[in-house]
């Protein structure tokens, strides 16, 4: 791709960060790297996306067992575990995903709707304690001594890296800032999402095996690192 054009479709200040890569050497290679990073936060979105949709039924089952069927709604409610103190935010975010979406909105629905963050924020202190400290139940195959604020931990890990992938900043660094690019960050992501899949009682498999393209993209990058 002509470079003006390149420039001129994303921009410099989205650019600059890839020319000023370490060792890049010319405007040819800093569109590679960027193409680089392209295909590998595509690959890595749909894991992750794929490992939201586990966890948040896995999430779901559970309470579905605790609280019945209108979980989600019930207990955003006048006398919910949403109610209590420490838990207004995720009840706010509860309340407008019903308002958006209808009062007659089944639960499915809701679950479908809300976010990553939502999900994450249940493994919170306060909303761990309020749901009634039984939500690490979920990991079947958790390691001995985990902890909610330990799954707490992870989840906020991968959520700052999906909203760095959805809001197109790069991954191919060693860290978000890092001028050396390398694919350690993307493979510390991944391997933590493995790690939780496997927690929840999947393997690999859960990814449909010919949708998980990121390792042949990551090997593909350390070739390109190593030309």
């Amino acid at each position: 791709m002509n470079h003006v054009i390149f420039q001129e479709g994303f921009s410099e200040p989205r650019i600059h960060r890839f020319r000023r890569a370490k060792n890049i050497r010319n405007e040819q290679e800093a569109q590679i790297l960027y193409q680089t990073n392209l295909r590998l936060s595509i690959h890595l979105f749909a894991i992750m996306s794929i490992f939201e949709v586990v966890l948040r039924n896995a999430i779901d089952r559970h309470y579905l067992g605790k609280f019945g069927k209108n979980w989600l709604k019930e207990q955003a409610g006048s006398e919910g575990f949403f109610e209590k103190k420490g838990c207004e935010k995720s009840r706010t975010n509860l309340l407008g995903a019903v308002e958006k979406l209808g009062e007659k909105a089944s639960n499915d629905q809701i679950v479908a709707f809300m976010t990553f963050g939502f999900w994450r924020n249940l493994f919170n202190s306060k909303e761990f304690a309020a749901g009634g400290n039984t939500l690490d139940q979920i990991f079947l195959n958790h390691p001995k001594g985990l902890s909610h604020n330990d799954v707490f931990a992870k989840l906020t890990y991968l959520n700052f890296a999906r909203n760095r992938i959805a809001h197109h900043e790069p991954i191919c660094f060693e860290h978000s800032r890092s001028p050396i690019p390398s694919p350690n960050y993307i493979k510390g992501i991944y391997t933590t999402i493995l790690e939780m899949c496997f927690w929840l009682g999947y393997t690999r498999i859960i990814f449909l095996e010919n949708a998980d393209f990121l390792e042949d993209e990551i090997k593909k990058f350390e070739l390109l690192l190593e030309s």
